[in-house]
């Protein structure tokens, strides 16, 4: 049966008097499954009219603008009667003419499809306790939802529609869920002193509290919401910055460890190739190097000088390691720890990737490299 969205029916049009009275029979065939409330298009049901209500759908009856009964929902014919319901004694006489001065109205509702539903919202405003800084957020994912009490939907939602779609409910709830969803991502990230990437680790729990607060709210419209999901977060810029600043970070102290190099000395031996290298310099301490070194690096350089009078320079620093990859079928490289990241971050490396090194006998996992598989952690 076609949809009548936003028409008026104060009658029937010529060649159409015959619809809702004995021998034809008023029934919903939904053209689509997004469709999910039907209101039989004619207003002047007479008594005897049959409805044939499928198992997955119930019909109301509507007198005057008012519920009075229900139909069952059998899948057979239902004829209305005076027996069957009561109401119909003073509405549907058939007076003389064929014409009544009451309207009668006859909705169908799909209480058993469950549909899925995208939701999204954004610009969150939310405090990030491991950075101590606010951040903006954005999240989105799907629920499911259905109807669990058609009268109820009828009455608070569809008012005189004559159809009402997935589309309908959406544009009704969108902003109420995505309100929900903003307040209670503020609201556990404030109570619990939790960063970004804790409110992350929570997702299953935010799900289910978002999903018992959103049916909360919509049991009053006969509306219950399951299997609410957040898909992503979207994370600002700013915070994928710092991230990766920080992955560099983390990449570098395990790069000296492995090495065997501690921060410290690290910076010492830096300063000392960079005063070599200026040719003003002489010698080390014409360099004017105190001037660049912390106290306790000043201090540290000077011991440094006392051991090592007289003697040759030391030997330059252990070179920084270079990765080499199978990418696409290919070897490539080599790589530094920076490119290394960049490739990571373009989801062309990932942990099950094929790497080797100086010193490695054979291709190895980049996840069996404890420097490599900190930048995955990190990120």
């Amino acid at each position: 049966m076609a949809l009548y969205r936003n028409i008026t029916w104060d009658g029937q049009p010529a060649g159409r008097t015959k619809e809702g009275i004995v021998g034809a029979p008023i029934y919903w065939r939904p053209e689509s499954n997004r469709e999910i409330v039907y209101k039989y298009p004619f207003d002047n049901i007479q008594n005897g009219a049959v409805v044939i209500v499928h198992q997955t759908q119930r019909a109301f009856l509507f007198l005057n603008g008012a519920m009075v009964s229900s139909i069952p929902p059998t899948g057979a014919p239902y004829r209305l009667t005076t027996a069957n319901i009561p109401y119909l004694q003073n509405f549907l006489n058939v007076p003389t003419g064929g014409h009544t001065p009451y309207t009668a109205e006859i909705w169908f509702v799909n209480v058993e499809t469950e549909r899925e539903t995208p939701w999204g919202v954004g610009g969150v405003p939310v405090f990030d306790n491991q950075f101590e800084t606010d951040f903006i957020l954005g999240a989105h994912g799907m629920y499911n939802f259905r109807i669990t009490d058609g009268g109820q939907f009828i009455k608070k939602l569809v008012g005189t529609l004559h159809d009402f779609t997935t589309d309908d409910v959406l544009q009704n709830f969108q902003f109420k869920i995505s309100s929900i969803a903003s307040q209670t991502f503020s609201d556990i990230m404030e109570a619990e002193k939790l960063s970004i990437a804790g409110l992350q680790r929570k997702r299953g729990s935010l799900e289910k509290q978002i999903e018992n607060i959103v049916n909360d709210t919509l049991y009053m419209y006969g509306i219950r919401l399951s299997n609410f999901s957040i898909h992503e977060f979207s994370l600002p810029a700013a915070y994928t910055e710092i991230l990766n600043e920080k992955a560099k970070g983390v990449a570098e102290r395990k790069r000296l460890e492995e090495l065997g190099v501690t921060y410290k000395d690290a910076r010492q031996l830096k300063i000392m190739e960079e005063a070599a290298k200026n040719p003003g310099s002489g010698t080390i301490t014409a360099a004017g190097i105190g001037a660049t070194l912390s106290t306790g690096v000043t201090s540290n350089f000077g011991d440094f000088m006392k051991e090592t009078a007289g003697h040759a320079m030391p030997s330059p620093p252990p070179s920084l390691p270079q990765y080499h990859f199978v990418l696409g079928g290919a070897k490539v490289g080599p790589y530094t720890i920076d490119q290394v990241i960049a490739q990571i971050n373009a989801g062309r490396i990932t942990p099950g990737t094929l790497f080797w090194s100086t010193g490695m006998r054979d291709w190895q996992e980049t996840q069996t490299s404890a420097t490599l598989r900190s930048l995955f952690s990190s990120l």
